[in-house]
């Protein structure tokens, strides 16, 4: 059983404040400098190099500290040396950082202590969230979006493995909606239901963008079990979607199908495909990639194999015009 949140968090303490020493993330040894907590919450493979902890733990600390104040945010990306301007030592960096914000040292210091006791206490609410992520794989994800009904929907049709223990009952999935400019969906307007294989015991709203959903199994499934189960999505004919759809994955995922089918009096001027995109380097633009035929009934299909955690995978088009001139999906 997983320590307590307070236990976490007093170790995640001590993990962070070992590891942002000397050179921070740009240390060489990386893999003996990360504690147990911090090594379960990147989720690297054992003979994974400096260069690849080094991306896992920005993309970890990036995701930590979105919702931190500016300074606060500064103060850990400094520390660590996670900001690509790397110093010999952390007084130096201090140092950089008090002259920067115009402020003496040893308010800095206390900053950084600040901003690491909040840093900790949101790694180990994400330890405390991984109980019901964790102890499964993905063993297929197949998707299918539709855009060719009055408004978007979303079949995922999900394999998963329990392959750390007996015993498991539910899991806890995501399904992001990003906002467009202002515009937040309302909770009430996502309709999502489980078509087979499962029920839906608690939806809770995270962020602005982010829905968190609990599963619940029909029997507990032993060690090494392989269960499937449908969910479906939909979005109100009113909702202007942001020009994409991709799976970022938190867990192992063995492979991802995707199907897309685009209504053929709005079809999209362009299509790309993504594959492996820093989820920190998606702005909501046309990525590169290379670019997606339709075929003649205005779908497209794509497959990719052994995600790498927390990239994107899918597609990202330009919007054409919708029978009445205005901007289709």
């Amino acid at each position: 059983m997983r320590d307590s949140a307070v236990d976490a968090k007093a170790r995640l303490t001590e993990e962070f404040r070992r590891l942002r020493r000397g050179r921070g993330l740009h240390a060489a040894g990386l893999a003996d400098r990360l504690g147990p907590l911090l090594t379960e919450l990147v989720g690297a493979p054992s003979d994974a190099s400096d260069g690849e902890l080094r991306r896992r733990l920005r993309v970890l600390v990036d995701q930590l500290t979105s919702g931190f104040p500016q300074d606060q945010r500064a103060a850990v990306m400094s520390a660590l040396a996670a900001d690509q301007r790397a110093a010999n030592r952390l007084s130096d960096r201090t140092a950089r950082l008090a002259t920067e914000s115009n402020y003496a040292e040893r308010t800095v210091r206390r900053r950084i202590h600040e901003a690491f006791d909040q840093l900790a206490g949101a790694a180990a609410a994400e330890l405390a969230g991984r109980d019901l992520e964790g102890g499964w794989h993905l063993r297929r994800l197949d998707s299918l979006l539709r855009l060719d009904g009055p408004g978007p929907e979303v079949t995922e049709k999900r394999t998963i493995v329990a392959d750390r223990r007996d015993g498991l009952d539910r899991i806890r999935t995501r399904f992001s909606v990003p906002s467009n400019g202002d515009v937040v969906l309302p909770e009430t307007d996502l309709l999502v239901s489980a078509r087979y294989g499962a029920v839906i015991s608690k939806i809770e709203r995270k962020s602005d963008a982010l829905f968190e959903f609990e599963i619940e199994f029909p029997e507990p499934l032993p060690f090494g079990r392989e269960h499937e189960y449908e969910l479906v999505f939909r979005l109100p004919p009113s909702w202007p979607l942001e020009p994409y759809y991709a799976m970022v994955p938190m867990v192992e995922c063995d492979s991802f199908r995707l199907r897309v089918r685009f209504g053929l009096d709005r079809l999209p001027l362009s299509v790309v495909c993504l594959d492996g995109l820093e989820y920190q380097e998606f702005r909501g633009r046309l990525a590169p990639g290379r670019t997606i035929r339709l075929d003649s009934f205005g779908e497209t299909a794509l497959s990719f194999d052994r995600l790498v955690p927390r990239r994107m995978y899918g597609i990202e088009w330009v919007p054409g015009a919708g029978p009445d001139g205005s901007a289709a999906y």
